[in-house]
């Protein structure tokens, strides 16, 4: 359940795992896991110090772990944002108490990530004219190699003497495939809202052709 998190959603500082809590809520008749995570979150992506989550995992099974790729979850920056209408809504999008279809789950699978690299470079290129610093969490790769990525471009001002602040550019969505080309007209969006961008998500990767 972890590596589920950590490997699809931003923001999330994985240097530090021990701080990292997950608690199993319910399971349903066919095996489904609603589950929660709370975990350090980090600054150069927008989020407040700490993440939390609710997530839905459809099954395990001979090791591997099955899920609603982009809906699986829901994010908030702090417990009481959640309501149970919420978790209500997030048990319906991923068939709750119906039977396992396996035709719409995706697999998590180790990524080979191999053009991350050229992620800033490009950013850099075409959507960076203030220079800023970028924060880049991968979040996903389909089984032709596209890969996502989460984007947070900043830049950092000296406040006083002890402490500089962080002043937010933007947050995007990029997608690349494995040769690290791109689609110049669906690469990359621009999203407002870094708790609620999954529909977003999950929109660019049908314009780029993702294999779900």
């Amino acid at each position: 359940l972890y590596s589920l998190i950590v490997d699809n959603i931003p923001g999330l500082v994985t240097s530090r795992p021990g701080n990292a809590t997950i608690e199993i809520l319910e399971t349903d008749q066919y095996g489904r896991t609603l589950f929660t995570y709370r975990g350090d979150a980090s600054r150069y992506d927008g989020y407040a110090d700490t993440l939390y989550i609710y997530a839905i995992c459809q099954q395990v099974k001979d090791k591997n772990v099955y899920y609603y790729e982009d809906y699986f979850y829901i994010l908030a920056d702090s417990a009481d944002s959640f309501y149970s209408e919420d978790i209500n809504e997030l048990k319906k999008i991923n068939d709750w108490q119906l039977p396992i279809d396996e035709s719409k789950m995706a697999i998590l699978h180790e990524s080979s990530a191999s053009v991350s690299s050229k992620v800033k470079e490009i950013f850099d290129s075409k959507h960076n004219p203030t220079n800023s610093e970028i924060n880049i969490d991968f979040i996903g790769e389909d089984k032709n190699g596209e890969s996502a990525y989460f984007i947070s471009a900043f830049r950092t001002e000296e406040k006083n003497a002890n402490k500089n602040e962080i002043i937010f550019d933007g947050n995007y969505l990029m997608i690349l495939d494995k040769e690290g080309e791109y689609d110049k007209n669906n690469y990359l969006i621009r999203i407002d809202d870094i708790y609620n961008y999954q529909p977003e998500l999950h929109e660019l990767k049908i314009k780029n052709g993702w294999q779900f």
